[in-house]
């Protein structure tokens, strides 16, 4: 069994800063993370440039996601939250549509490109 856990850092330095300043220990508290096993894992990447990666751990997370060989991307990722509820965000992207997320069902188009706007106005300083 495959065993992998995500955790944050427990502590930051900042020049000036020593670990026996209280400022730094009241900013950045000293905390610890409970590791999370990893149930299912996949990293399969393929000479056409395609690859499926993803994981699955014991708390109910997971991720997957898939380039094509067109470079097409698409995948999910799920988690639970405060309240236990599963939010679920699809994704997908491709050269024409770019970057377009799906959260709680609600696809979400990618923000509009406009056009500068030019002036022939010569402003004086």
């Amino acid at each position: 069994a495959l065993v992998g856990s995500v955790a944050g850092q427990n502590f930051r330095t900042f020049p000036g800063f020593s670990s026996q300043n209280s400022l730094n220990n009241d900013l950045f508290p000293e905390s610890t993370t409970t590791p999370v096993p990893i149930l299912k894992f996949v990293d399969q990447h393929n000479t056409d440039g395609s690859y499926t990666y993803g994981f699955q751990s014991a708390d109910g997370t997971y991720k997957l996601e898939t380039r094509l060989p067109s470079g097409e991307v698409k995948g999910k990722y799920g988690y639970f939250d405060a309240d236990g509820n599963l939010k679920e965000i699809t994704y997908g992207a491709d050269t024409v549509t770019g970057f377009v997320p799906t959260i709680d069902g609600v696809e979400h188009s990618p923000p509009s490109i406009s056009a500068p706007e030019v002036s022939n106005e010569i402003v004086d300083f």
